[in-house]
C-alpha cells in the first residue's frame, strides 16, 4: 500500500497543477451546457435536435455538435456543476466558444479557473483510480499511467472522459471473475462514450455458455444505464437522434481515412463515411469469429476489438487511446509508444497554443498575444498541417494493427503451442 503512495501523489499533483490553465473549449462548453440544461429541467437531448434542425434550415447539412453520450456522463458531471454554482461562482463561465452567434470568446475569471478545477474532479479521480489499481496488479504500470503525457494532456489540459471510460474498463475486467454484475455494470458506464460497444462480443463470447452469469452482467449494464433508459422514455426522438448522430459523423480524427476529409461535398463525404461504417463491422465481425474460434482471454479480447475500432473506426479522436491505456497496460503486446501519434496531431490540429485559453485570456493584451500565437503556428506549420495529421493518423493506424495482431497471436502461441513436426524437428537438433 505504502509503495503506491508516491505514483499516486506525484500523479495527482500535476493533474490539479494543470487543471485549471487549460481546456477544449468546446468540450468543456458541452460539460458545462448540458450539466446547466440538467440543473434548470431542459432535456440535452431535445436541446441537441432542435439546434440540429436549426442549422438544417440554414442548410447546413452537418448537425449541432452538443451532447451526443449516453445520460450516465449527465450523472457523472452534474453534481459537480452544483457545487461548483452552490460555492457562488458565475453560471456559464466559458463564452463562446461553440461559436455562438453574436458572443465573443472569453472566460469569467476568477470562476473559470473554478469551474476547469471542478469539472476535471471526475477524471482526476479517473486518473487517480487508474494509478491505484494498475500499481497493485504491475507498479511499472501504474507509474508509467502515473507519467504518461498522453493521460496527463487528456485529462487535464483537454478535460475530457475518455480516461473515465478507460478506467471503468479496466474495473469491469478486473471485477469479471469474481462479481458478474459488477463487472457489467462497470461496462455498462463505460458506455457513457458509445465506441466501447465494440467489447461487448467479448464479454458475450466469455458468459455464453454460462446463463446465469450472463443474465447477472446484462443486469449491471441495465442498471448502470437507468439514466438513458430514462431519457429514451422521455424524449425518444431526441435521444435517438442523439445515438444516430454519433453513429452518422463524416470521417475525422487520427485515422487511415483522413484524406477523405479534404472531400469538397459533405454528402459525398457522409456517404463515404458509410462505407468506412462498413468496413468496420465486417473487421469487427471477422474479429469475433477468430476470438470465439481460438478461445482467446477476456483481456486480449477487449483490446484486440478497441484496437480494431481504432484502425477502421471513421472518427478516432485523439483522446480515443484514453479508453484503450489502462487496460492496456496490462498486456504485453501492448505498448505505451502508441499515444506519440495522437500527442503528435494535436499539435497540427487544435494546437496546444488553443489549450492554453484560460491562461491568455485574463487581459486584452495576453488575448492578443494568444491570437497571435495561434496565427503564427498556423501559418509556420499550415502548408503541411493536412499532410502531417494524415501521417499521424496513419502511422497510428499502422502501428494499432500491428498491436491488434501480436494481441490476437500471443494467446495462439501459448494455447496451441508449436505444431508436431516442428517439436519432432527440435527433438533431432538436440540429440
Amino acid at each position: 500500500m505504502k509503495g503506491v503512495l508516491l505514483p499516486l501523489g506525484i500523479g495527482l499533483a500535476i493533474r490539479l497543477a494543470l487543471a485549471p490553465w487549460f481546456m477544449h473549449g468546446w468540450d468543456m462548453t458541452t460539460t458545462m451546457i448540458s450539466s446547466q440544461q440538467v440543473l434548470s429541467g431542459i432535456n440535452p437531448y431535445t436541446y441537441l435536435a432542435q439546434q440540429s434542425s436549426a442549422l438544417a434550415k440554414t442548410g447546413v447539412s452537418t448537425g449541432y455538435y452538443g451532447f451526443a453520450y449516453l445520460a450516465t456522463t449527465l450523472v457523472v458531471y452534474t453534481p459537480f456543476y452544483w457545487i461548483y454554482t452552490a460555492l457562488g461562482f458565475a453560471h456559464l463561465p466559458l463564452l463562446g466558444w461553440q461559436g455562438q452567434v453574436g458572443q465573443q470568446l472569453g472566460l469569467v475569471y476568477p470562476d473559470a479557473f473554478a469551474f476547469l478545477t471542478i469539472m476535471k474532479l471526475p477524471v482526476i479521480a479517473a486518473d487517480c483510480a487508474a494509478i491505484y489499481l494498475l500499481y497493485r496488479k504491475n507498479s511499472r504500470a501504474g507509474w508509467a499511467y502515473a507519467l504518461s503525457p498522453y493521460a496527463i494532456v487528456i485529462t487535464s489540459a483537454w478535460g475530457n472522459f475518455d480516461p473515465l471510460v478507460g478506467v471503468l474498463l479496466l474495473v469491469s475486467y478486473l471485477a469479471f471473475e469474481k462479481n458478474k454484475a459488477a463487472s457489467g455494470f462497470a461496462y455498462g458506464l463505460s458506455l457513457m462514450k458509445i465506441y466501447t460497444i465494440v467489447a461487448a462480443p467479448a464479454y458475450l463470447l466469455s458468459l455464453w455458455k454460462k446463463p446465469k452469469e450472463l443474465l447477472a452482467f446484462l443486469a449491471g449494464c441495465l442498471v448502470a444505464n437507468i439514466p438513458s433508459i430514462y431519457y429514451l422514455v422521455a424524449d425518444p426522438s431526441g435521444f435517438l437522434y442523439a445515438l444516430g448522430f454519433q453513429a452518422s459523423r463524416p470521417v475525422s480524427g487520427v485515422n487511415i481515412y483522413y484524406p477523405l476529409t479534404v472531400l469538397s461535398n459533405i454528402l459525398l463525404e457522409q456517404q463515404a463515411s458509410l462505407v468506412v461504417v462498413g468496413i468496420l463491422v465486417v473487421t469487427l465481425v471477422k474479429t469475433c469469429v477468430a476470438i470465439w474460434r481460438y478461445k482467446v482471454d477476456l483481456k486480449e479480447s477487449i483490446i484486440l476489438l478497441m484496437l480494431v475500432y481504432v484502425v477502421f473506426a471513421p472518427v478516432s479522436n485523439e483522446q480515443l487511446l484514453a479508453a484503450l491505456l489502462p487496460l492496456g497496460l496490462l498486456a504485453k503486446n501492448f505498448s505505451h509508444k502508441l499515444t506519440i501519434f495522437p500527442l503528435v496531431f494535436i499539435a497540427f490540429n487544435a494546437s496546444y497554443i488553443y489549450y492554453a485559453a484560460p491562461i491568455f485570456f485574463q487581459s486584452a493584451s495576453l488575448q492578443s498575444v494568444w491570437q497571435g500565437a495561434l496565427t503564427w503556428w498556423g501559418g509556420a506549420v499550415g502548408a503541411y498541417a493536412s499532410q502531417m495529421r494524415y501521417l499521424m493518423g496513419a502511422l497510428m493506424g499502422v502501428g494499432s494493427l500491428l498491436m491488434a495482431r501480436t494481441t490476437f497471436l500471443g494467446p495462439l502461441k501459448i494455447r496451441l503451442g508449436l505444431p508436431p513436426i516442428l517439436h519432432a524437428t527440435r527433438e533431432r537438433v538436440k540429440a
